[in-house]
C-alpha cells in the first residue's frame, strides 16, 4: 500500500513578487516575525502566505467594501488639496511676513501675544480668503522660521549678489552679554544689480582666544578663512580690509592683517579714520588742566543717579528759562566717538544754572563735590578753556561723523588746525613737531575770534590770561601732532582716490594713468588698453553725471554703451570701483554690535549663534539703503520668493512647531 503524503511538510511563505502583482500589490503586506502570513492593509486581517487565499480575500464582499471607501476618500483628499493649495500658501506667506517684522523690531516671545490678537482680530472677518483666522504662529514656528529659512535665504543672496565681485572686509571684535568674544565681518563691494556701493553684515564667528598671542592670531586668522571658505569666497578677491587700529588686527609685523597678506599678498590695510579721530581728540584733551576732565565728570555723576537732585534742577532751570526743561547732561566716555564735544556744549548752555544749582547744593547738602563743583563753575578760567574747546571739538565731531557716512573731508581737518599752529606750510608726513621753529609762539597762535572776545571779557589778571593761552596752545599743538601721527596714510589714501573723481576722471587735463591709486597692485589687466580707456573718458558727452556721486558716476560707466554696443569703458570703470570699496571707517561694524547688544539682552541671553545671525542678517537685509529722503518699514511689502516658499513646504520643522 502506498505512502501518504504529508503535506504539512512542505509549509509556503511569503513572496515579495506579490507587492507588484496587479491584483494584490495595493493591499497586502509582509507580517513581521512570520513567513506563513500575510495581512491586509485595508482590512487589516491576517491571512495565509498561500496565493490562493489571497487571491479569495480580494473576492470578499468586506475587503471590496474597504476598497470602494478608499477610492472615495482619496478623490475628496485630492480635490480638497487643489482648493486648498493657494489658502496654504496665503498662510506661508503670512507666517514669513510676520517672523521678518519680530525679527527687525521685537522679541520673538512677543510673537506668543501677537498672534492670538491677531487671530482674534481675524475672527470678526467673514471673508472667505482669510488667513489671519486660521494662524498659528508662536515663538517655536517663528525662530525656526527665522533660523532654517529666512537666515539662510538673506545670506544666500547676499553671496549670490556678491559673486566673483571683488571686496573688502572690515572686522572688529566685541564681547556680547554672555562674555563670549565675538568676530564680527562686515562686507563692502559694489552691487551690480542695485548699482550701488553696498557696506552689510557677513558674518558673526565665535574665535577661541588662548593665552598665547601667536596662538590668538593664528586662531583669528583662521576663523576668517574658513568662514569665507563655507560662504564661497576667494580670498584672492579680497581688496581691503579695514580695522579700528588695534594691534592684533592690523599690526605691522604680526597680526591677522599680515596672516591674511601671506594668503593674499595683495590686501590693502586701512585703519578706521574714526578711531584715529577719537584717540587723537582724546589725547590732545590731556594737554588741558585737569580741572576740565574733572568738571565734566563730575557734573555727569552728580545727576546720574539722584532723581532729587535732577527734580531740584530742573525746578531752577524752569524758573530761569521760562518754563524750559533743560537738556540732559552728557557723560565722557572712552569708547563713544567724540562723545567729549555733546557734553561740553551742553555744560557751556547751562553753565550759569549749573553755576546757582552747586551753590544751593553746597549749603543744602553740605558735600565737598558740590563745594569744589560751584567753586569750578565761579572761577571763569574753567569756562574759557570750554569756550576755546567747543569750536575745535566741533570740528573734530563734524569730520567724524562724514566719516560714518563715507565722505572724504578728513584733509579739511587738519588744514583747519594746522595754520593755527604752524607758521611754514609743509607736507604732512614731512612735519617735525620736535622742531620749535616751524611752530608758533603761544601768543600769536590763533585761537578763535569767539576765545579772543571772551578772553578780553575775563575779569583774571594778565598772567592768568598767558597761562589760559599756553594750554590753549598746547593743545592744538598736540592736536595736530596726533592727527598728523595717526592718519598720514589714509590721508594719502583719500588723496590718491580723488584723482577717481568724476570732475578729475572727464577733464581733458588729467594725471597719467600709472598715477591712479594702487595701479601697480591691483590692475592685473592690460595697462595699454586701461590708459586707451582712461584718455578717452571726456570724449563722452555724460551731462549732469559729471555732478553725481563717484561711485554713481562709474556705474554709468561701465553700463554705457557706444552705437554698435560695444562697452568701451567697463574695464576702466571695474577698476575705479574696485578702488572705491575700500573702506574707510568701520562705523557699519559698530552699528552691528550695537544691533547685537539690542538682540542679546540680560533677558535674551541664552540665544544661539544661529539665531542671533540669522537676525541680523535679516535687519541688514531690511535696513534702508541711506540717502533715502523717508525711510519707510520695509517688512508689510516682503514678498517672499519661490525658494523661501519651497524651503518651507519642505522643511518638516513647519507643521510641528506651532
Amino acid at each position: 500500500m502506498p505512502k501518504k503524503c504529508n503535506w504539512s511538510v512542505y509549509k509556503k511563505h511569503y513572496n515579495p513578487k506579490w507587492e507588484s502583482e496587479e491584483p494584490l500589490r495595493d493591499w497586502v503586506k509582509r507580517v513581521p516575525g512570520d513567513e506563513t502570513k500575510a495581512r491586509c492593509r485595508f482590512c487589516n486581517a491576517v491571512i495565509r502566505a498561500h496565493h490562493s487565499d489571497l487571491m479569495k480575500h480580494a473576492n470578499t464582499a468586506t475587503h471590496k467594501s474597504y476598497i470602494k471607501a478608499r477610492e472615495s476618500n482619496v478623490t475628496r483628499f485630492l480635490v480638497n488639496t487643489q482648493q486648498t493649495k493657494q489658502a496654504d500658501i496665503s498662510q506661508k506667506v503670512t507666517d514669513l511676513k510676520l517672523s521678518v517684522t519680530i525679527a527687525c523690531h521685537a522679541s520673538i516671545n512677543s510673537i506668543d501675544h501677537i498672534g492670538e490678537v491677531i487671530k482674534e482680530c481675524g475672527k470678526s472677518c467673514n471673508c472667505s480668503k482669510n488667513t489671519l483666522r486660521d494662524l498659528q504662529l508662536h515663538r517655536t514656528k517663528c525662530s525656526n522660521l527665522i533660523k532654517n529659512v529666512l537666515g539662510p535665504e538673506m545670506k544666500n543672496q547676499l553671496i549670490t549678489d556678491i559673486g566673483s565681485t571683488p571686496y573688502s572686509l572690515i572686522i572688529d571684535e566685541s564681547t556680547d552679554i554672555t562674555t563670549n568674544k565675538q568676530l564680527c565681518l562686515v562686507i563692502r563691494y559694489y552691487s551690480q544689480a542695485k548699482r550701488s556701493m553696498i557696506s552689510t553684515f557677513l558674518g558673526l564667528v565665535i574665535a577661541r582666544r588662548n593665552v598665547s598671542k601667536c596662538s590668538e592670531l593664528q586662531a583669528l586668522t583662521d576663523a576668517i578663512c574658513k568662514f569665507l571658505g563655507e560662504v564661497g569666497l576667494n580670498i584672492g578677491q579680497c581688496l581691503g580690509l579695514g580695522t579700528d587700529g588695534a594691534s592684533v588686527l592690523c599690526g605691522t609685523n604680526n597680526s591677522v592683517l599680515t596672516k591674511l597678506q601671506e594668503k593674499n599678498p595683495s590686501i590693502i590695510g586701512v585703519r578706521c579714520v574714526c578711531h584715529s579721530l577719537q584717540l587723537a581728540c582724546s589725547k590732545a584733551v590731556e594737554a588741558m588742566p585737569r580741572s576740565v576732565d574733572f568738571l565734566a565728570h563730575q557734573t555727569y555723576n552728580w545727576f546720574s543717579f539722584s532723581s532729587s537732585r535732577q527734580t531740584a534742577y530742573k525746578d531752577i532751570y524752569k524758573a530761569i528759562n521760562n518754563g524750559t526743561s533743560p537738556l540732559k547732561i552728557m557723560a565722557p566716555s572712552g569708547t563713544r566717538w567724540l562723545s567729549i564735544f555733546q557734553c561740553v556744549e551742553r555744560i557751556l548752555s547751562q553753565w550759569d544754572e549749573l553755576k546757582l544749582h552747586f551753590q544751593l547744593a553746597k549749603s543744602k547738602e553740605k558735600c565737598y563735590t558740590a563745594e569744589m563743583l560751584h567753586q569750578m563753575y565761579a572761577d571763569p578760567v574753567n569756562k574759557l578753556y570750554l569756550e576755546f574747546l567747543k569750536p575745535i571739538l566741533g570740528e573734530f565731531n563734524r569730520v567724524n561723523k562724514l566719516f560714518q557716512g563715507e565722505n572724504v573731508s578728513c584733509l579739511k581737518l587738519f588744514r583747519t588746525i594746522k595754520p593755527a599752529v604752524i607758521q611754514r606750510t609743509e607736507n604732512l608726513t614731512e612735519l617735525n613737531f620736535q622742531d620749535e621753529t616751524i611752530l608758533l609762539p603761544s601768543m600769536e597762535t590763533d585761537l578763535g575770534a569767539l576765545f579772543f572776545i571772551q578772553l578780553d571779557k575775563s575779569p583774571i589778571n594778565s598772567n592768568a590770561k598767558i597761562e589760559v593761552r599756553r594750554r590753549c596752545t598746547a593743545f592744538l599743538r598736540e592736536a595736530c601732532m596726533q592727527v598728523a601721527k595717526r592718519l598720514p596714510n589714509n590721508l594719502n589714501m583719500l588723496k590718491s582716490m580723488t584723482l577717481l573723481s568724476p570732475k578729475i576722471a572727464t577733464s581733458a587735463v588729467k594725471p597719467k594713468v600709472t598715477e591712479l591709486p594702487f595701479i601697480d597692485t591691483q590692475f592685473k589687466g592690460d595697462l595699454s588698453s586701461l590708459e586707451i580707456e582712461w584718455k578717452q573718458v571726456n570724449l563722452v558727452d555724460w551731462g549732469d553725471a559729471v555732478s553725481k556721486d563717484p561711485i554713481e558716476f562709474w556705474g554709468n560707466i561701465m553700463e554705457y554703451e557706444d552705437s554698435v554696443g560695444k562697452r568701451h569703458s567697463e574695464r576702466l570703470a571695474n577698476f575705479a570701483l574696485k578702488i572705491l570699496c575700500l573702506p574707510i571707517s568701520n562705523a557699519d561694524v559698530e552699528r552691528v554690535f550695537s544691533q547685537v547688544n539690542l538682540i542679546k539682552t540680560d533677558l535674551r541671553n541664552r540665544m544661539g549663534q544661529d539665531l542671533l545671525s540669522a537676525i541680523l542678517y535679516i535687519r541688514s537685509a531690511m535696513r534702508c539703503h541711506e540717502g533715502e529722503e523717508v525711510k519707510k518699514c520695509r517688512c508689510p511689502n516682503v514678498l517672499p520668493s519661490d525658494k523661501i516658499l519651497q524651503a518651507v513646504q519642505s522643511s518638516s520643522f513647519y507643521d510641528h512647531c506651532e
